[in-house]
């Protein structure tokens, strides 16, 4: 079970759509692992590896998840059960709905590293669910019918119009080959609903598909979500020089001691833990031994416990006759707590069940368990919930810096203890 650096950790996971209602620019977007739809897989070594290797991502990625992003609504209306978040939670059960009479001119914002590139925008037209009383909501909420884009303002002339079909349900895929950088969409057209007295727009989904670029995350986790625009002009959340998860520079290189591979994780994050004015107690990389049969050259494998500024991340540290090595994208846990938020709601439970090494390569077999005691269901009523994944990490140990790649292979979900959709 991973161990948070602050007073709990926000349990917004898998298909976990709850937890803490971000309404302004945080520390930095981490906030757990969203459902995403197909999720990426990375190739065996990064950018920084050898000539020979490949790069990290060889595929589009959702961007909102895969790199530093943030996302801002013009608007939400006023209830305890739809957030902003619900937009890019990957679940279309959920929705943002914008403030009543926020219609036409209601819009979405993102921004994105200037380094990423855009491949293609997704968006649903309205919030594709039918309740649990059989009301279809798709049809009785405003639908939108087109969107301008703008790149950096909506003081420039929009750069693309998108032309939505309101009787699909399903998400809808537009090109958009752009940079990164800061774009808005603005709401230029909708159809009304057949409820007449319903004036809010209610949205399920909204993707960003590109390639990262160098700060491109292994691991998705949850965008920087708010309602206001004033995160305009303050700097993107993990690019800057003092940047969270400045502890992912520090993994793949070998170190005679797991105490000595540890070092560089804490020189790493001691200025920005500092600066949160919350700062955990040492030490802030916690082994724990696996008990699975490890096949030479591997010598041990432990489980980790990091403590960081922004929550607690949890990952592999592998021993062979080469030293010590916390690979990269091994990162399989990563819960947020900004100051403020609260919620020790959440458990994950990962175990190795096989390891295996051949060709230089070490592969093992994962599974991990993520419950909390109060997810929300579709209602938006609080209910127990179990996600369990089941994936293999092929870790190549003779390239620099180490870098595993993950391979899902299978997923089961529970909520109140019945098998449900993994979302």
């Amino acid at each position: 079970m991973i161990r948070c650096a602050l007073l709990g950790f926000v349990a917004v996971v898998t298909s976990f759509a709850g937890g803490c209602s971000r309404k302004e620019s945080a520390a930095h977007p981490d906030a757990g692992v969203p459902a995403v739809g197909a999720s990426a897989v990375a190739s065996a070594a990064s950018a920084e590896a050898a000539p020979d290797a490949g790069p990290l991502f060889t595929g589009a990625v959702d961007l909102l998840h895969h790199a530093p992003a943030r996302l801002a609504v013009s608007s939400n209306v006023k209830n305890p059960r739809d957030y902003p978040e619900h937009l890019v939670d990957g679940n279309v059960g959920t929705a943002w709905n914008s403030r009543t009479g926020d219609l036409v001119g209601a819009t979405i914002a993102f921004e994105i590293p200037a380094d990423a590139k855009i491949q293609s925008l997704v968006l649903s037209a309205g919030f594709d669910k039918v309740s649990a009383k059989g009301e279809d909501l798709f049809t009785m909420n405003h639908r939108i019918r087109s969107v301008a884009v703008y790149a950096g303002s909506l003081e420039d002339e929009p750069l693309t119009t998108l032309t939505l079909d309101p009787a699909r349900r399903e998400p809808q895929t537009f090109p958009f080959v752009q940079p990164g950088g800061l774009y808005w969409l603005k709401v230029t057209a909708v159809q009304p609903g057949t409820q007449k007295a319903w004036k809010e727009l209610a949205v399920s989904e909204f993707r960003v598909l590109g390639i990262p670029g160098a700060l491109g995350f292994s691991l998705p986790r949850m965008p920087d979500v708010g309602i206001s625009k004033e995160w305009v002009d303050q700097p993107l959340p993990g690019t800057t020089k003092d940047a969270t998860f400045l502890y992912q520079e520090a993994l793949g290189t070998f170190h005679p001691t797991l105490e000595a591979a540890c070092k560089p994780i804490e020189q790493k994050i001691e200025g920005p833990f500092k600066e949160t004015g919350n700062v955990a107690d040492k030490p802030w990389c916690i082994p724990t031994p696996t008990s699975v049969a490890l096949p030479a050259p591997v010598k041990s494998i432990a489980w980790l416990d990091l403590l960081i500024p922004e929550g607690s991340a949890g990952t592999y540290a592998i021993e062979t006759d080469r030293g010590f090595v916390i690979p990269k994208n091994a990162e399989l846990v990563n819960v947020g707590c900004p100051p403020g938020c609260m919620d020790d709601m959440l458990r994950v439970d990962t175990k190795i069940l096989k390891a295996e090494y051949a060709a230089d390569v070490l592969s093992l077999s994962v599974q991990q368990a993520k419950t909390s005691s109060e997810a929300f269901d579709s209602q938006g009523v609080r209910r127990p919930a179990t996600d369990t994944s089941w994936f293999t990490l092929r870790c190549p140990m003779n390239v620099a810096p180490v870098t595993c790649a993950r391979v899902d292979t299978k997923a089961e979900c529970t909520m109140a203890g019945k098998p449900v959709p993994c979302r």
